[in-house]
């Protein structure tokens, strides 16, 4: 009897044979087998050293890359699960647009996937013969893409998601109405009156950057015609009355008359709902923040999640609700800051390892990771890493600010791996440049290969030879 021990060590390996025992000689029609693997062959290494051989291979691929990094950089990739590769990953920063990450999450979890923010029209009574007494009121339930045709021609990178304002007015005919004897009147009263945070330069509202937060917004509360697309431009003052003066214009061209001009105020609480057109659901609302970085988008379900979860409709309640769902998740909230929905705000703060966690607890599959921008299709990613192979592989959320820079996301390797990537970048004294964003594809392009190491059905043995 012959005892085998083996010992596997670092590149090393012992036999000792046991020869104290009888040895019977094999029988002449007993064929030995030959193993199909060798002893000392990479089959026969255990999974946890394959995947470590792989690992090693990442570190090495990417470390070059991100030692060039700007001090205020945190570079971390996982594989969906575990993190493989990180640096500063603990460090607070700033993320600008990645904020939207956890804002897309904690709207989907805390409102729902198939909730809606619906508009509604109310009335003291329904029309009788078409005319309808005293006013019809157009109640905002916070429908953030309401959109005239028009006003799509102002949509960045062609045509968005939306709730159409030529079909609302559709319905509103539709509901029987020829004939109001008072006006439309907006009400914007879901939410509260601050349009603005603090700290948010002007040139973002005048620029178009966001709109004036309002739970009632059309074409994004600028001020132009809804049919022509011409105007004064620039954000309306009062955007529930530039509502209520678009739909009234679309209306009246449909033969709806009025027997006043529109404005805003608040619906009696005893008026009854005469029609509701409700928003996309919210899982597309968070589509399009993620695809698009819609930052008025963000803001809205920001207050939305307030009022569900405090009813206060603030972006201060939904900033304080998002943290605590986000500690009650466990996803890795240490050092993070919420001030706002957008990150348009510089008081925002996140660390890698809070945007992993985000990242892995939806996956690489599902509603989430489908709606990140993809190079080469409308997004904030049309313009960036050219190429079919990119479209093919990568999926991901930026994220600008004068003095930020981020991208985090998912990427297919060329091997088949899936890893999660973090990658932020703040630049403190400086503008960002074109290094620092084109830091982050350096990243990515080291990653295309990974991992280098046999697959694990390579690695194991094979069956003998002759069995």
């Amino acid at each position: 009897m012959v005892a085998l021990l083996a010992a596997v060590g670092a590149g090393t390996a012992a036999y000792i044979i046991d020869t104290t025992a009888a040895v019977d000689p094999p029988e002449p029609s007993q064929a030995s087998a030959t193993p199909g693997t060798p002893v000392l062959s990479a089959r026969r290494v255990p999974q946890w050293t394959t995947e470590l051989m792989a690992n090693r291979s990442l570190v090495a691929a990417v470390e070059p890359v991100v030692a060039t990094a700007p001090p205020g950089t945190c570079v971390e990739v996982g594989n969906g699960t575990e993190t493989l590769y990180v640096v500063n990953g603990e460090l607070p920063l700033v993320p600008a647009s990645n904020q939207k990450l956890l804002t897309a999450v904690a709207a989907a979890e805390i409102l729902g996937d198939d909730t809606v923010l619906s508009t509604e029209f109310r009335a003291a009574a329904p029309p009788v013969n078409g005319v309808l007494e005293g006013n019809l009121w157009m109640v905002g339930g916070g429908d953030p893409l309401i959109t005239s045709d028009a006003g799509q021609g102002r949509k960045r990178g062609g045509p968005q998601p939306e709730t159409n304002l030529e079909a609302m007015a559709d319905q509103v005919v539709a509901a029987g109405i020829t004939a109001v004897t008072g006006a439309l009147i907006g009400d914007d009263s879901r939410y509260d009156t601050q349009r603005s945070l603090p700290g948010w330069p002007e040139r973002w509202l005048a620029g178009g950057t966001v709109a004036p937060l309002s739970a009632l917004l059309v074409n994004d509360g600028w001020q132009v015609d809804p049919i022509t697309g011409e105007g004064p431009g620039g954000p309306a003052p009062d955007p529930a009355a530039n509502a209520a003066a678009a739909l009234a214009t679309l209306l009246s061209e449909r033969g709806v008359t009025f027997g006043a001009f529109p404005a805003s105020g608040v619906a009696p609480a005893d008026a009854q709902t005469l029609l509701s057109v409700p928003s996309l659901p919210v899982s597309a609302l968070a589509g399009q923040i993620l695809r698009y970085s819609d930052n008025t988008t963000a803001e809205l379900l920001l207050k939305e999640i307030g009022l569900e979860v405090s009813a206060e409709g603030s972006t201060a309640a939904g900033a304080a609700a998002v943290a605590d769902w986000a500690a009650a998740e466990g996803l890795a909230v240490s050092g993070a800051n919420v001030t706002d929905g957008s990150g348009l705000s510089s008081t925002n703060l996140v660390t890698c390892e809070l945007l992993a966690s985000v990242l892995r607890s939806q996956g690489p599959d599902g509603g989430f990771a489908a709606g990140l921008a993809v190079p080469g299709q409308p997004g904030t990613l049309a313009d960036r890493f050219p190429g079919d192979e990119w479209a093919e592989r990568l999926r991901a959320k930026t994220g600008t600010l004068n003095e930020v820079t981020a991208l985090s996301g998912w990427l297919v390797t060329r091997p088949g791996a899936t890893l999660d990537f973090e990658i932020v970048t703040n630049t403190s004294d400086r503008r960002v440049n074109a290094d620092d964003i084109a830091l982050q594809s350096r990243v990515l392009t080291a990653l295309l290969d990974q991992p280098v190491a046999p697959p694990l059905e390579q690695a194991g043995p094979l069956p003998p030879e002759g069995a």
